[in-house]
Order: C-alpha cells, then structure tokens, then sequence
C-alpha cells in the first residue's frame, strides 16, 4: 500500500500505457457499460455506426460481443482543430484499425471522413451511435445533433467520457436531453438516451 501510494504521476501513466500497449497487442479491451446495455436488450442483428474510431480496439469489442448486421466506422483519420497534434501517425493508426477488423470485413465499412460530411452516407433507422471523437463542444453537439434523426424510434444514441475532465461532453449531452426531454442513462463514463416511441 505504501508503495502504491508513493507511485509518481509519471510511474502510474508509464505503467497504464504499458498495459495499454499489452491490451492492444493481445486485443484484450474492456467491454463498455453502453454495449453491455445492448447486449442484454436488444438480440436482433444490429446495425450501429462508431464515430471515432482511433485503432480499431472498441470497434473489435462491439464486432465481437453484440449480433452486428453492420457496423459503419467514422472516422477522418487527420489531424483537424481541437484533435491530435501533427505527432501521430494517422496512415499507421488507419492500417491498424483495418488490420485488426479484418475478420469483421463483411460486417463493416470504414468511412474515412468527418462525421457532419458523412452522416448522409449513413441510411435511417439504424439501431445504435456511439459517439468517441473529438470532445470540444462544437464536435459533440454536431455529432448528437446530425445523428439522433438517423436512429430508430427505440435505438440509442450514446457515447463515451461523460466525465468532469471533459466538461464539453457533459455539457452538450445534458443540453441536448433537457432540450428533447429524453432520460439520461449511463454507467462509468459511458452515456446514452434511447430514442422515443412517440
């Protein structure tokens, strides 16, 4: 205990990414509370779109844990404001993605682009969205707002990092419920609201 508690900031994330890197290279990630939410209500074959894609890991996840019809993957793979650095390797991350999902290839389809240009590329009454890009406001509230119409009456809409550090997140999501009178539903740091019957 004393040992864990003297552990620097930099001793922790050096050990986190280390692990990060062994889960990725093992495609062990944990499942998340949205898709596990799915996976006890809804069996039918689904058909979900992922809009920030990064390396392909949660995408491998859902593939491998829900019924998938198809799964749209979204993501611009490039540096844009308020995401990434001019450090990574988007053409690297991109092959990656495509490497890992390999087997999944009939069940998905990449679409390398932003999600405002794409979302008519998405067809209507899809089951699920999981939203996990960039976490400026401007970003999210486009993302909610562009695909919410495209599911279905009883689908869900959700996402990732409803948490105090990304206080754009929360805000958008709480704006957007109060402004459609929707419940807020969650677990951890994942959020989603299920589409009105009515």
């Amino acid at each position: 205990m004393g040992n864990e508690s003297s552990m620097s900031y930099k001793s922790r994330k050096k050990a986190y990414l280390y692990l990060m890197r062994v889960a990725r290279n093992l495609n062990l990630y944990p499942r998340r509370p949205m898709m596990r939410y799915i996976k006890q209500h809804y069996q039918q074959p689904l058909v979900g779109v992922e809009i920030g894609v990064s390396e392909g890991m949660h995408a491998n996840n859902i593939l491998s844990t829900l019924s998938i019809k198809k799964l749209y993957l979204v993501d611009p793979y490039t540096n844009y404001s308020g995401y990434g650095n001019g450090s990574l390797d988007f053409e690297k991350i991109y092959k990656n993605a495509q490497k890992r999902l390999l087997r999944f290839n009939s069940k998905i389809q990449f679409i390398r682009d932003f999600s405002e240009i794409t979302a008519n590329q998405i067809p209507d009454n899809i089951d699920f969205v999981y939203i996990d890009a960039c976490h400026r406001y401007e970003y999210v509230k486009k993302d909610i707002e562009l695909y919410y119409p495209k599911v279905k009456k009883g689908g869900l809409i959700g996402g990732h990092n409803f948490e105090i550090r990304f206080k754009d997140v929360c805000k958008e999501v709480l704006e957007f419920a109060d402004k459609h009178s929707l419940e807020l539903q969650g677990e951890g740091i994942d959020w989603w609201f299920i589409k009105k019957m009515l």
